[in-house]
């Protein structure tokens, strides 16, 4: 193959390694509403990494006294991403232990960027149907 055709290929894939993180962000990205959120939601697990995951919020449970987001019902519909910290073994065990797919509860809080942090809760949630 000549140098001409491998560099076709070579901007063929990092443009699409580029819109496929651009999509992905999209996806994830946080709703203005909801930066500062604090609270407790349930939702569906859509993607799982060792560290972070993708859920589906479904529910709003509870909005804590520190949330400073101007409409945190907006969090409910929407995929965002959730990352653990290091130093927050029972979290990382609880994660360890779920899959995508899996409904939980867990404690997002929203403090930069466009991800979430686990704060305290992040368990399977109950069986009980879908409101």
């Amino acid at each position: 193959m000549g140098t001409r055709r491998w560099s076709v290929i070579l901007a063929a894939l990092v443009l699409s390694a580029i819109v496929f993180a651009g999509e992905e962000a999209k996806e994830t990205a946080v709703p203005d509403g909801v930066r500062g959120f604090q609270g407790m939601v349930a939702g569906t697990i859509v993607k799982k990494g060792e560290r972070e995951f993708i859920l589906k919020v479904e529910k709003l449970l509870r909005v804590w006294k520190g949330n400073k987001a101007a409409k945190p019902e907006e969090i409910v519909g929407h995929e965002i991403r959730v990352t653990l910290k290091e130093k927050q073994e029972h979290l990382l065990k609880a994660l360890a232990e779920l899959k995508e797919g899996d409904r939980i509860e867990c404690e997002p809080f929203h403090l930069a960027g466009n991800s979430f942090v686990a704060v305290e809760t992040l368990r399977k949630a109950e069986e009980r149907p879908k409101e």
